[in-house]
C-alpha cells in the first residue's frame, strides 16, 4: 500500500513539474520557428532588391521604350517587395505579442532550473567533501548538461531574434544603395515609399 501511494505521488508530482515544462518548450519552438521563418522572408525580399539593384545596371543599353517597360516592370516588382515586408513585419510582431509572455515565463524557467541544477552539483561537492553522503557524480554530470541546454537554448532564441531584426534592416541600407539618378519617376517614388515603410517597421 505504501510502495503504491510512493508511486503514485512520484507520479503526480513528476507529471505536474514535467507538464508546465514541456508546454513550455512546445510554445518557445513554435516562437523559435516563426523567428526563423520571418528570417528567411527577410532574406528573400533583400536578395530580391539586390537583383534590381543589378538589373539597374543594364538599362543604359536598352531603348526609351524597352527602359520605360522595365521601369514600370521593375516598380510593380518594388511595390510587391515592399508589402510583403509589411507584411512579414506584422508576421513578427503578432509573433512577439502571442509569444511575449509565454518567452518571458520560458526565461524565468530556464533560469530558475540553472540555478537548482547549479545548487544541487554545489551540494553534491560539498558533501563529498565533508563525507557526510556518498556523491552521485554521474547525476550531476546531466545536472550540469541540462543547465548547458538551457542556457544554450535561452541564447539561440535572442540571437534568432536579433538575426531577424538585422535582416529586416538590412531591407533599408539596399534601397538606399539604389541608383536613382536619372531613373523613373515613378521608380523613384517606389523606393522611396518602401523606405519610409521600412523606417517606420523598426
Amino acid at each position: 500500500m505504501d510502495t503504491t501511494f510512493n508511486c503514485g505521488c512520484f507520479w503526480v508530482s513528476y507529471f505536474l513539474l514535467f507538464y508546465p515544462y514541456f508546454v513550455q518548450n512546445i510554445a518557445a519552438n513554435f516562437y523559435f520557428f516563426g523567428t526563423l521563418r520571418a528570417e528567411l522572408y527577410f532574406k528573400i525580399i533583400n536578395r530580391d532588391v539586390e537583383k534590381i539593384t543589378d538589373m539597374l545596371k543594364d538599362l543604359k543599353s536598352l531603348s526609351n521604350y524597352k527602359r520605360i517597360q522595365k521601369f514600370c516592370t521593375l516598380s510593380d516588382r518594388l511595390d510587391f517587395l515592399s508589402m510583403a515586408h509589411y507584411e512579414t513585419g506584422i508576421l513578427m510582431r503578432a509573433v512577439n505579442s502571442l509569444y511575449g509572455s509565454q518567452m518571458l515565463l520560458f526565461i524565468v524557467i530556464a533560469f530558475l532550473n540553472s540555478l537548482v541544477q547549479l545548487f544541487y552539483l554545489y551540494t553534491t561537492v560539498k558533501f563529498n567533501l565533508y563525507g557526510l553522503e556518498k556523491p552521485n557524480w554521474k547525476l550531476s554530470v546531466y545536472s550540469i548538461m541540462f543547465a548547458y541546454v538551457q542556457i544554450v537554448d535561452l541564447f539561440a532564441h535572442a540571437r534568432a531574434t536579433q538575426i531577424t531584426t538585422t535582416v529586416s534592416q538590412k531591407t533599408g541600407q539596399l534601397l538606399h544603395e539604389l541608383p536613382v539618378q536619372n531613373i523613373d519617376d515613378r521608380f523613384k517614388k517606389s523606393v522611396d515609399m518602401f523606405s519610409i515603410q521600412v523606417l517606420q517597421n523598426k
